[in-house]
């Protein structure tokens, strides 16, 4: 089996991490958390668990609820253990987003309204949904230059028409 090619001007995940962390610091919302898990390489180490997305969210907006982030480069795939726990989340209807790049995470949190907008660029029918619970269960529903990136193999979500 060949290995893959990695795109040496993609961002790592772990420099992708930083980047959404630093974009909540600088623009949260009171009452917000965005926390990192750290579990990279949990296997075989005592009290972590393979497959947990790498962050949670916790707003306002998603009230009582607690939202879990997987911060992918713009070539990644879910691992299995990370597929077992988003198709757990979907069956408990817990909100989580599988995003690719350094953008897609900082929608989903300005969606989530764990951070202030700087310019939005969510549609008004998309942002209705998510502040009525219709998009939190599920990969992010966002605008339709975004959904073109995602059909271009970048898919945000084979979720999105059933969330």
């Amino acid at each position: 089996m060949a290995r893959r090619r990695r795109n040496i001007f993609a961002p790592r995940e772990s420099l992708i991490q930083q980047a959404v962390l630093d974009h909540w610091k600088a623009l949260q919302v009171p009452g917000s958390l965005v926390a990192a898990v750290p579990n990279a390489r949990a296997a075989g180490q005592a009290g972590l668990t393979r497959g947990l997305f790498d962050l949670v969210v916790m707003s306002p907006t998603l009230g009582d609820r607690t939202g879990w982030l997987e911060l992918k480069a713009d070539d990644g795939k879910l691992s299995e253990p990370q597929n077992a726990f988003k198709l757990l989340m979907i069956a408990r209807g817990v909100p989580y987003a599988v995003t690719y790049g350094r953008d897609q995470p900082i929608k989903i949190l300005e969606l989530w309204g764990a951070v202030r907008p700087q310019i939005s660029q969510i549609n008004s029918s998309t942002q209705g949904e998510a502040l009525h619970g219709r998009a939190w269960s599920g990969e992010a529903k966002l605008g339709a230059a975004w959904r073109r990136k995602a059909r271009l193999g970048k898919d945000i979500s084979s979720q999105a028409g059933a969330a």
